[in-house]
């Protein structure tokens, strides 16, 4: 087992401190521990046991037979701040290989939380600073630093009449080369939130979930918060919030909104922010994204087209209100002739059965067909993607594991797919903004909210 946090990772933040561990059973430990958060979310932190093997050994036995429960931690770090998590225990490393004679022992555990109290004083909250992951821009607006220089470090805009602002941290530049070089996760930026009355912790995270949701579809690759600073109005701190949150590397992958020219990133945001929010649940925009996003970071050809394939099937089904050829009038016919014929044949029972279930397919619309509807509907010229051809290869993947036989890449039709969804959408956002197309070049074009795409 490692025994240094710095081994797991690049740490951003460090803690050490005394509390107790509180055992499934309820009983209580006094120890030493440190805890760290590294640069991918992930919170990895070590008890330190001295004289008190009947700890150790209890754990270890709890862990070697499969007994787990919850076990918390609660005490101080160093500075006098509170500290409290729900807690894992993944490892243990001692001075002794029999029980009996442990004196010394380090007890890993990770916890997908971790809270540091400052003040308890929430009634004059100023705003929440949120660690994003992974994203990288030019802002819009400047910060003036005491030596007179001007740096485009941040975003301010307004959305449902609240100031948000994205703001670059200080060593951003060194962060981004770094992410891009190795393929890491890092945070590079915060959102910050003002405070308005009546907020709660909860509704400003689903503001800056959304706000990583977006910005995951914009850079194209997965972007997520994993801190949270909360700041009174004295600039003082109360509150910290760590979270192992789901992140993944940086991919250098199309991005649909590029950092530059520097208006596009805003405006994209601005105006897609309150259609997502109204329909990310009931068109399944959050899903949706999540899925093209992941088929970004995916090295394997038939692994990013089938995840891109679900995008879009994601979008397809929460939009899509035509789901059959017939209406359920026209096909009982046509459905009670067919079991008369199978049943005056003599099948054996069991096809029969199977026949009866597979009737009801024979009047679904062709996946093919009820995403052109869609797209129609949309006003979305649907005559200039080859669906058809597209649908075709998901259906060899799905059924026989790989494109086909022929030897040449199938990059380009992937590269036409992620178009499609990117069309699809823009138009269920009805975003009127410049996005880059990936059908045409990879131009800067002009996307219509009626789903007209203009040079």
């Amino acid at each position: 087992m490692k025994t240094t946090l710095e081994s797991y990772g690049k740490v951003i933040r460090k803690y050490k401190g005394k509390g107790k561990i509180v055992c499934p059973n309820g009983e209580e430990h006094s120890l030493e521990f440190k805890v760290a958060q590294l640069s991918d979310g992930k919170i990895i932190g070590f008890f330190y046991t001295k004289n008190d093997a009947k700890l150790f050994v209890k754990i270890y036995q709890q862990m070697s037979s499969l007994s787990f429960g919850n076990y918390q931690l609660i005490g101080k770090i160093n500075s006098g701040q509170l500290v409290k998590a729900d807690i894992f225990i993944i490892g243990f490393n001692s001075d002794s290989e029999t029980d009996k004679a442990v004196k010394k022992a380090i007890i890993q555990f990770t916890t997908s939380k971790l809270l540091i109290q400052f003040e308890k004083d929430n009634s004059k909250i100023k705003e929440y600073h949120f660690g994003i992951t992974n994203f990288e821009f030019i802002g819009t607006d400047q910060t003036i630093t005491p030596d007179g220089c001007h740096h485009n470090d941040k975003i301010v805009m307004r959305l449902s009449s609240r100031e948000i602002v994205v703001k670059q941290l200080r060593n951003y530049r060194e962060i981004l080369s770094e992410i891009k070089a190795t393929q890491s996760t890092d945070v590079t930026s915060e959102i910050i939130v003002r405070h308005i009355s009546g907020d709660n912790i909860n509704k400003i995270q689903e503001i800056v979930e959304d706000l990583c949701s977006l910005l995951s579809l914009a850079r194209g690759t997965y972007i997520d918060w994993i801190y949270i600073d909360v700041y009174l109005k004295d600039g003082r701190k109360t509150k910290q919030v760590l979270r192992d949150n789901y992140t993944r590397p940086y991919t250098g992958a199309h991005q649909l909104i590029r950092v530059l020219p520097l208006p596009d990133t805003k405006d994209f945001l601005v105006k897609c922010y309150e259609n997502y929010k109204e329909h990310k649940n009931s068109r399944g925009l959050y899903p949706a994204i999540e899925f093209y996003v992941e088929s970004k970071s995916l090295t394997i050809l038939e692994s990013k087209y089938v995840t891109a394939w679900l995008a879009l099937e994601v979008l397809n089904s929460r939009c899509t209100k035509k789901r059959s050829i017939m209406s359920k009038g026209e096909f009982r016919e046509i459905r009670k002739n067919i079991l008369e014929t199978a049943n005056s044949l003599s099948l054996k029972y069991d096809k029969k059965l199977l026949l009866e279930t597979k009737v009801p397919d024979i009047n679904r619309l062709p996946l093919a067909k009820s995403i052109e509807n869609v797209l129609d509907v949309l006003s979305v010229d649907s005559s200039k993607y080859n669906i058809r051809h597209l649908n075709d290869l998901r259906n060899k993947i799905v059924h026989e594991g790989s494109f086909g036989k022929e030897n040449r890449s199938y990059y380009p039709e992937y590269v036409e797919l992620c178009g499609l969804f990117e069309h699809l959408i823009l138009a269920v956002m009805k975003y009127d903004g410049y996005y880059i197309d990936c059908l045409d070049n990879y131009k800067r074009k002009k996307f219509g909210k009626s789903g007209n795409v203009r040079d």
